[in-house]
């Protein structure tokens, strides 16, 4: 006698991998991160899948993974536990850009499963501190902001610009047209941040009773479009030149006779 079994051989149920982000220590909005420009993010990513014996395979599949700019290093094969690093550029400010991975498993007999995690980013504009500017007069006379020189006198005074964001480098540039003059004032500047240098000038005849504003700035690099601006403006009130009107002194010694400033003569002599 026979008898007989029919076995019916199911595929096996497959669990998909489970991707587990880790933001701890960013700023998140929901769904999404906020970063400014120029500063890095790093968050961790582990992914397992259920079923013991399933191999992981786990890549970034947007453009920013794609085009080599997000990096995700990863070690094992289940669990797979890696690393997601961006530092958005200038060129991304104002943007919203997603991070998307994708984990998919494999294993015999089961078809394989893919995942995916997704998380935006959002680039803000970095905070940037202004520089800071001030003019020493001291050595000039001076009354707050105000030099007084005579015309064709040379005088000179320095000035000081500092940062306090140590990265940013500043750059002075003189502002009022008499800068530009042939006969203007001349300038020199030492370093970036900080940043020294002094003012020279001897005012012509042209500028006697003016009071000349000398207006002068100095930028940061700043941070992408965050650029700041400072002005200082010193004012040279130029003097008239003192004249004291020549001497003319008459000797009339010798002469015979005098009546205080006048000569007494003979006709004929």
């Amino acid at each position: 006698v026979f008898d007989t079994v029919w076995v019916r051989i199911l595929e096996p149920v497959n669990t998909p991998p489970v991707i587990t982000p880790d933001y701890t220590g960013l700023t998140l909005n929901g769904d999404t991160i906020i970063v400014d420009a120029n500063e890095q993010l790093c968050y961790d990513v582990t992914i397992d899948d259920p079923d013991i014996g399933d191999s992981l395979i786990a890549v970034g599949i947007t453009p920013l993974f794609l085009n080599g700019d997000a990096t995700f290093t990863q070690t094992g094969t289940n669990p797979i536990t890696g690393t997601i690093c961006w530092t958005p550029s200038c060129s991304n400010e104002g943007q919203l850009l997603p991070l998307v991975i994708q984990a998919s498993d494999f294993s015999p007999c089961k078809s394989g499963t893919n995942v995916q995690s997704t998380i935006f980013v959002r680039v803000e504009t970095p905070d940037n501190d202004p520089p800071q500017l001030s003019s020493d007069l001291s050595g000039n006379i001076f009354s707050d902001d105000t030099i007084f020189v005579f015309a064709e006198d040379p005088f000179c005074f320095n000035y000081t610009a500092t940062d306090p964001n140590t990265g940013d480098a500043l750059t002075f540039t003189p502002v009022s047209a008499i800068f530009s003059d042939p006969d203007g004032p001349t300038f020199t500047t030492v370093g970036t941040n900080p940043l020294t240098g002094q003012i020279c000038w001897t005012p012509t005849c042209a500028f006697e009773n003016q009071v000349v504003e000398l207006i002068f700035q100095v930028e940061d690099q700043g941070q992408c479009t965050n650029v700041g601006i400072v002005f200082d403006t010193v004012f040279i009130s130029v003097q008239t030149v003192p004249n004291d009107p020549p001497l003319i002194t008459s000797d009339l010694s010798g002469v015979a006779v005098t009546n205080g400033d006048t000569i007494i003569i003979d006709a004929l002599d």
